[in-house]
């Protein structure tokens, strides 16, 4: 019988076989582990997560989930496409969690392999902004953007007449000139931990929240693999934050 006075949070490991900056990336060994294996250990030295399911299409990552002894989904193939989007994903994973250990979850937390640093305290101190405020949506891992203000960013833009890309501003032509010690701190999304209301996740179809909160994390952490560049950097990171050299 389900306890509708407990309060269980599910943590969700999206990894799909197919990758178009890194080939087979959410299996690369970086440090210890490979990315897999970093977000299980995380949310394994939790002590507020539940329950952990990673969900994928490739049966290498299926068969190291059950070698770590936690929950795996076989994602149904039309949600692990190149265009598919993670929510119907943590969507499937959840109702199939609630099927499959008869628990209704309150929150939703999304560790993405591809995001190695983070701890289970980091995912605890999250899980318990949540639980201490019932009128917060969500949380966000995010660090500081440090010198790489959004005032201060451009995009390129092509310009026929000089036939070359100029730079454009992503804020206004005025903020550009500012200082630094003008500019209001700002935040960038770190990708480590997302967690979210089981309730919005699933009637609202959304993992980021429109009422959200940060989870602050330090910004020496940020390490995102996209491409192989990312992970040059991160083969020199994460050995360094394992032995506690960060």
């Amino acid at each position: 019988m389900i306890n509708l006075n407990a309060s269980y949070t599910l943590a969700i490991i999206p990894a799909r076989a197919g990758s178009k900056g890194i080939e087979n990336k959410n299996l690369m060994q970086i440090g210890s582990k490979n990315l897999i294996e970093h977000a299980i250990h995380a949310a394994q030295a939790s002590k507020m997560v539940t329950h952990i399911v990673v969900t994928s299409d490739h049966p290498d990552i299926l068969h190291i989930a059950k070698t770590q002894n936690v929950f795996y989904r076989n994602r149904p193939t039309h949600m692990a496409l190149d265009e598919s989007p993670v929510v119907p994903a943590l969507q499937d994973a959840t109702l199939f969690m609630e099927n499959k250990t008869n628990h209704q979850y309150n929150n939703i937390i999304l560790l993405q392999p591809t995001s190695p640093i983070r701890t289970g305290e980091d995912i605890d101190k999250v899980i318990s902004i949540m639980n201490k405020n019932p009128n917060i949506q969500g949380v966000i891992s995010v660090s500081n953007c440090g010198v790489f203000l959004p005032d201060h960013q451009y995009y390129l833009k092509r310009d026929s007449l000089l036939n070359t890309n100029t730079l454009q501003p992503l804020t206004s032509h005025r903020n550009q000139i500012k200082r630094r010690q003008e500019i209001p701190e700002s935040y960038v999304r770190n990708g480590a931990i997302y967690a979210a209301r089981k309730t919005i996740l699933m009637n609202e179809n959304k993992i980021i929240v429109d009422n959200k909160v940060p989870y602050i994390m330090p910004k020496k952490y940020i390490c995102n693999l996209d491409d192989y560049d990312d992970l040059e950097l991160a083969r020199i990171v994460i050995p360094a934050w394992e032995q506690n050299l960060l």
